[in-house]
């Protein structure tokens, strides 16, 4: 589904120096989360860690490459998260999508993760705001079932950067 409401709308990955195991659960929803609310997927920020090495061809950025530009968004989100706690509000929302998102899904008996951030964005009155951020937050595996619709789309990334 696209939303063509015009702005700046997007989807973070967060990701940790975990590994790759700990982090896809976080790709996966970020790229259902883009497909359902119609957001710009944003790549990964993958910190420094001894799985993301700093030579071209090394390491999870080689799969998911990210821009200095995207360096910067991501530190920019960052702040705007630590001013929207802090004040309680914000002109540019960033709604983190992690346990709280999840079980207010699971409530509701909404099991596909983007679809899930869909209704939750809608509940929030969020869905069509000209700024908008979502941050996709790791997940526990017992919500595997929630990113099933986008295992292909991690297979088909992994074999594109791969071959």
């Amino acid at each position: 589904m696209q939303n063509n409401t015009p702005g700046a709308r997007f989807v973070i990955p967060q990701v940790s120096d975990c590994g790759f195991g700990n982090n896809f659960l976080a790709l996966v929803r970020a790229h259902l989360i883009a497909e359902s609310c119609g957001l710009m997927l944003r790549p990964a920020i993958w910190p420094p860690c001894p799985h993301v090495k700093s030579a071209p061809h090394q390491g999870y950025g080689v799969y998911f490459p990210a821009s200095r530009v995207d360096r910067l968004f991501g530190r920019w989100t960052r702040v705007q998260q630590a001013l929207q706690k802090r004040l309680g509000r914000a002109f540019w929302p960033v709604i983190e999508y992690g346990r709280k998102a999840a079980q207010w899904a699971a409530e509701r008996g909404i099991v596909d993760d983007g679809e899930a951030c869909r209704a939750y964005l809608e509940e929030l009155g969020l869905l069509g705001r000209r700024f908008l951020t979502v941050v996709a937050t790791p997940g526990d595996l017992t919500r595997y079932a929630g990113i099933r619709r986008g295992r292909q789309w991690l297979a088909e990334q992994l074999a594109r950067d791969n071959r």
